[in-house]
């Protein structure tokens, strides 16, 4: 929903605003790691990559091969994805791991903000060794030519975001230092994963048609209808040719790409591990614990031929036939086409887990919901491995903690799970003893207790539901309603779930029914609101957020669940949460000044959330993708799916010859 994406970023920043600035700390060290595989497969040889090609079908089309238009507010992801592949920045994100690592910058993390006067200044160093596909040095004037484009023109869509408004300039000291001005205390979402994340220009290729654009009627309009401008890059792709129209876009691999030749290795307590040719940094953590995946940056493969197509269909058609090698589809397949490509032995099937979650959330405004016993107890009875495994096939993941397993620095597996015992799921009938002993314990008392009903075998059979359930203060439990939107297009595993979640409660001897509304009257509720009633006329919902920031998911939380951040201001907690626990927590992650820091208070927020139980997480819906059985990304599945990395790997994908 439209809504919720404004939203959820005016809170993000409205919250990040109020942050301080101060010295960075280093996110990275070098300590010496634990041994790790090598990669068994060599790279082409320098100085042309040889290797096959890799076809690459994609959903929707593809508008234009114009750098500055395919960043746009209007840009299709098609558009995105053909140029991606094209740009670097001082900082990236790791992938997988998502953590933040150094690109063009010649430090392992950035720069520490200082004050001079009015003004907050980084300096940031850039490495000195790296080139344009035409040969011509990568310098700091290609970032400080991109903000004066962006700001001179006006540019919107990606091109704005990658310079927050606080940005006042950006210019370049000398070839290799580029200063940062801000004009208040910038926080890591205005640096780390702002201008540290925005992408280099090439300044002497594009400086002749900005000066043209000058004279135009519309500057910005003139520089995005440049045709097909054949751009050095800077990226594993150089772009080299397209037709127009339903005609693949051609691009070449860059066998001078900077980053060729890196290893890439997660590890089990969090940290990443880059060592190239310049040396190796660990990010995160002290690279211990289990290998999760490790891959070498190529490329290994001569170039991409990216072939658009009218629809997912016609772009499945195509993989079984042959004529593609994968389906870029930011979506994911249906499930009737995953069915269609499990049973071919000559495709490979992906399941990821998707950035997006979805809850049960509570109105802690009132009882019992402002009881944390009662949402902890109700937290025990859900039985999402039952859902996912009976109901899904599969194509769900039960989900722990608001923060993605994928990103992990900031995952803490560790934090409360109801429902678990020693690290495992509870089978139904201890689930069932433990929230009634809970429930117990906190002086909750029934005219009828649930009774759990076993066989000969000592295996359950039924539960007899409670009736009478009384609040410890001797008042009814009243009838609950649980709001759930129905719908192809809305999720209708939400209101299946909700379903569930009602015989649960009905199990414990509370009288819930599921209530089917549209989403918008859900949302319009809950999220946004219209009068002090609304506030209280609700009791439980199953809704979903979206992808988070991949470089700081606890916006996500501070948003979700800060004191201040209440709906009735205009923020995003729904719930009524209150907890000074968690505001001293989320203000530290908005104050943090390294991304370790900010991975202590996100870990942080994320245990007292879990503790708590505003929220139930649910479920991670699965990305579920097919190629070729020739294809060897780097690791089999990764949060949000290939797709999500918008070029598809092309400086990391493996083809069989």
């Amino acid at each position: 929903m439209r809504f919720r994406v404004r939203a959820i970023v005016l809170a993000c920043v409205m919250l990040l605003l109020a942050a301080c600035s101060g010295e960075t700390s280093a996110t990275g060290t070098t300590a010496s790691p634990p041994e790790t595989p090598t990669t068994s497969t060599t790279l082409p040889s320098d100085p042309a990559v040889d290797g096959p090609v890799f076809r690459v079908g994609l959903v929707g089309p593809v508008t234009t091969a114009n750098w500055w238009a395919a960043q746009s507010a209007t840009a299709t992801p098609a558009d995105q994805a053909v140029l991606a592949g094209t740009k670097e920045s001082l900082f990236t994100l790791t992938r997988p791991g998502f953590a933040l690592a150094p690109a063009l910058a010649a430090t392992s993390e950035p720069v520490p903000v200082t004050q001079e006067g009015s003004t907050w200044v980084a300096e940031q160093p850039l490495r000195d060794d790296v080139r344009w596909s035409d040969g011509v040095p990568v310098t700091a004037h290609d970032l400080a030519f991109y903000f004066q484009v962006v700001r001179e023109l006006g540019l919107e869509g990606r091109h704005s975001s990658n310079f927050p408004e606080i940005v006042s300039d950006v210019v370049a000291v000398d070839d290799h230092t580029v200063r940062i001005q801000f004009s208040s205390p910038p926080s890591l979402v205005h640096w780390h994963a702002g201008v540290a994340m925005a992408p280099l220009v090439p300044a002497h290729f594009w400086e002749p048609h900005v000066e043209a654009a000058r004279r135009a009627p519309d500057p910005a309009g003139y520089l995005m209808g440049i045709e097909a401008p054949q751009e050095p890059s800077v990226g594993s792709l150089v772009f080299d040719s397209w037709a127009g129209g339903e005609a693949p876009v051609v691009a070449k691999s860059n066998p001078d790409y900077f980053a060729r030749g890196t290893e890439t290795t997660v590890y089990s307590d969090g940290s990443v591990r880059m060592a190239g040719p310049g040396g190796e940094i660990v990010l995160g953590g002290q690279a211990s614990g289990e290998v999760l995946s490790h891959h070498t940056v190529g490329p290994a493969i001569s170039g991409v031929e990216w072939h658009p197509f009218p629809s997912a269909d016609a772009a499945y058609d195509a993989l079984a036939a042959g004529d593609v090698d994968y389906v870029l589809d930011t979506e994911g397949m249906s499930l009737s086409q995953y069915q269609r490509f499990a049973a071919d032995p000559s495709t490979r099937i992906s399941l990821s887990q998707a950035d997006s979650f979805r809850y049960l959330a509570f109105n802690l405004r009132k009882p019992p919901m402002s009881d944390p016993v009662f949402r902890q107890a109700v937290a025990t009875i859900i039985d999402k491995e039952l859902l996912a495994s009976s109901l899904y096939n599969g194509t769900m993941f039960p989900a722990y903690t608001l923060v993605h397993p994928g990103l992990t620095m900031f995952h803490d597996p560790g934090v409360t799970r109801f429902g678990w015992s020693d690290g495992q799921p509870m089978s139904t009938d201890h689930r069932y003893e433990t929230a009634i002993t809970m429930l117990t314990e906190a002086g909750y008392t029934w005219e009828n207790a649930p009774e759990l009903v076993y066989d000969e075998a000592g295996k359950l059979v039924d539960v007899v539901p409670g009736e009478g359930l009384e609040m410890p203060n001797g008042q009814d439990v009243p009838e609950l309603t649980i709001l759930a939107a129905p719908g192809p297009t809305n999720d209708p595993e939400r209101v299946t779930v909700a379903l569930w979640i009602g015989q649960w409660l009905a199990d414990l001897g509370v009288e819930a029914r599921t209530e089917l509304t549209d989403l918008d009257s859900v949302a319009g509720m809950t999220v946004e609101p219209s009068s002090a009633d609304d506030l209280l006329a609700w009791d439980l919902h199953v809704l979903g957020w979206g992808s988070p920031n991949h470089a700081l998911p606890g916006l996500t939380l501070a948003a979700l669940f800060h004191s201040r951040n209440g709906v009735e201001n205009g923020g995003l907690n729904a719930t009524g949460y209150a907890s000074a626990e968690f505001d001293r927590a989320a203000d530290a992650f908005v104050s943090a000044t390294s991304m370790a820091q900010a991975a202590v208070a996100t870990k942080e927020m994320d245990r007292i959330i879990a503790m708590d139980v505003p929220y139930v997480t649910l479920y991670r819906p699965a990305v579920i993708e097919a190629s070729r059985s020739s294809v060897h990304f780097p690791t089999p599945a990764i949060m949000g799916g290939h797709g999500a990395i918008s070029r598809g790997w092309p400086e990391a994908v493996r083809l069989d010859d």
